[in-house]
C-alpha cells in the first residue's frame, strides 16, 4: 500500500537562517517539493524554546 503525501509541515528551532548549511537546507527543501508536488510549511519555535520541550526526534521518510 502506498503513502501519499500533498503537505508537510517542519517544525523548526529559531537558529541561524543565513548560514551556508542552512541554505543548502532550503534550497534541497525547495526542489523535493518542487519534484514530488508537496507544499511545505515550516513554523519556527520561539527563542529558547528547546530549551524548556522535552521531546523525542522522529525522522520519517
Amino acid at each position: 500500500m502506498g503513502v501519499s503525501v500533498k503537505e508537510s509541515l517542519i517544525l523548526a528551532d529559531c537558529g541561524g537562517s543565513n548560514g551556508c548549511w542552512c541554505r543548502a537546507w532550503k534550497h534541497e527543501l525547495k526542489r523535493l517539493s518542487n519534484r514530488d508536488g508537496i507544499g511545505v510549511t515550516v513554523s519556527h519555535f520561539p527563542p529558547g524554546t528547546s530549551k524548556w520541550i522535552q521531546s523525542s526526534t522522529g525522522y520519517s521518510v
